[in-house]
């Protein structure tokens, strides 16, 4: 779950501190990633650009954040937020990310079903422990997004924290995924200026191919529409990225 948080700070650093955005490649429908020796197809949502449109300084911010257990796959931003200038920040595609992410110490050997299983029934019985379980590792992430945000930002004062974390619940289950949703404040402070993003978060945990995989898609939490949104995303990812890897 820490691949949340990373990502939410960055979003809610970017809203203080304008940076270079690249323009969005070419619609595509799928990319495909490496997790082992095996070849995944993610399928890229219709609005959202694919994972090589993400500008690099971004990239490189979300990957380096992430701990040594996780590696980052892909990253999608809507098309609408890599437009010039980019949109306001009352925009909600300005909000709006999508990543996916998997897991070091198996991506080699994959999970089996049994293994699998045993991951849904921990997140079915502990999804709301999860989020104070992991506090330390979250306050080490965020940490880790201050400095990088800071140098890119050319602001050394920069300070990005995570509160007020919720876990909403697990909201959609199938025979190889597990989804979930939460909320949670970023609040980040520079010399310009300091705010405070609510943000909702949907994440799905799948096994593909015999891999582990985590896609999280996440939004501005202005309204309940917001919470169905990423919802509802999640969902089409999973289906699309069945269909794709039979």
């Amino acid at each position: 779950m820490t691949f949340r948080h990373i990502l939410s700070a960055l979003l809610a650093c970017v809203a203080i501190a304008s940076s270079q955005v690249a323009a969005a490649a070419p619609a595509a429908d799928s990319a495909d990633v490496t997790v082992g020796e095996t070849t995944i197809h993610l399928p890229i949502l219709p609005g959202f650009a694919p994972p090589s449109a993400t500008p690099k300084p971004l990239w490189d911010m979300m990957a380096h954040a992430l701990p040594p257990t996780n590696r980052l796959l892909a990253s999608m931003l809507p098309v609408d937020a890599l437009q010039s200038p980019p949109p306001p920040d009352g925009n909600a595609a300005a909000g709006r990310v999508l990543g996916v992410q998997t897991f070091v110490s198996v991506e080699q050997s994959g999970v089996t079903v049994d293994q699998f299983d045993q991951i849904k029934q921990v997140m079915r019985e502990q999804n709301k422990q999860l989020f104070a379980n992991l506090k330390d590792e979250i306050k080490e992430s965020t940490d880790r997004v201050s400095k990088d945000a800071a140098a890119l930002s050319g602001d050394n004062t920069t300070q990005v924290t995570s509160h007020d974390t919720a876990s909403m619940g697990i909201f959609d289950e199938q025979p190889n995924s597990i989804s979930l949703a939460a909320v949670q404040t970023i609040s980040v402070a520079m010399k310009k200026g300091s705010t405070d993003v609510r943000q909702v978060m949907a994440a799905s945990t799948l096994r593909l191919r015999g891999k582990a995989l985590m896609v999280s898609i996440y939004s501005r939490y202005r309204s309940e529409a917001d919470l169905e949104w990423v919802k509802a995303r999640v969902r089409d990812w999973v289906e699309r990225v069945n269909a794709l890897n039979p």
